[in-house]
């Protein structure tokens, strides 16, 4: 579980914040997903998933409280510099 809901434009947003730039986010409809399926394989087997993408998604962290204790959330304006650094100096980019 996270920090609370996240969106991906607040997501972006905090990226660009520690990158020093503006993170641009592009989106794909489910229209565009089929027509890309016409011609893409992988694609053409997304897409009886792609509904489920389309959702809003909010994850509930209660089983693993129960299971394990409390667990320590980091807010996003930390979590997501820190795993943007680690990434940097892992030599992923």
């Amino acid at each position: 579980p996270g920090a609370g809901p996240l969106t991906g434009r607040h997501a972006a947003e905090v990226a660009g914040n520690f990158l020093g730039r503006e993170v641009k986010l592009r989106t794909a409809g489910l229209f565009l997903m089929k027509l890309l399926g016409l011609v893409n394989k992988e694609m053409r087997a997304f897409l009886p998933m792609a509904p489920d993408y389309l959702k809003p998604v909010r994850y509930d962290g209660s089983k693993i409280r129960r299971l394990l204790g409390p667990v320590p959330a980091r807010p996003y304006e930390e979590a997501i510099p820190e795993t943007l650094e680690w990434i940097r100096t892992a030599g992923g980019g």
